[in-house]
């Protein structure tokens, strides 16, 4: 069986939607849980789950980029992002690594969204959605 889900049914299965920016990203390879970067996001708006405004929070990420080219980051861009804990740690184990005890990451449910003029953009597979489409309070 094939397809994809509605970008209502994204919402439904995370655990945690957001409007946010990124913040920084850092190198870090220490974890053991097969990914090499963080990245720090600043909730601006938050459409399920408990986080706040203003509030960080940070995921792992895996790039093949060279260990000598620098991470770089656009602090200016907002993305909606599907998040999920527990997508972390199967993540983690699909990178052959141990998820960080240590510390809270989240981990993406299903691709993110660049939001630019309204719309939503995926980064992935998909149409552009306007934002405002966006179920706020989805449980």
């Amino acid at each position: 069986m094939t397809g994809s889900a509605s970008f209502a049914d994204k919402q439904i299965l995370s655990q945690m939607v957001v409007r946010a920016k990124p913040v920084s990203i850092t190198p870090d390879t220490s974890l053991g849980d097969g990914f090499n970067s963080t990245i720090e996001f600043r909730v601006l708006e938050s459409y399920k789950g408990s986080s706040a405004p203003d509030e960080t929070f940070k995921m792992r990420q895996f790039s093949d980029r060279p260990p000598e080219t620098p991470l770089q980051i656009n602090t200016e861009q907002e993305f909606v992002l599907f998040l999920s804990s527990e997508n972390y740690k199967f993540s983690a184990f699909k990178q052959r690594g141990r998820p960080s005890s240590a510390s809270q990451f989240l981990g993406e449910t299903f691709a993110p969204y660049l939001v630019q003029n309204g719309q939503m953009f995926p980064l992935g597979e998909g149409r552009p959605v306007p934002l405002s489409s966006i179920n706020r309070g989805t449980s």
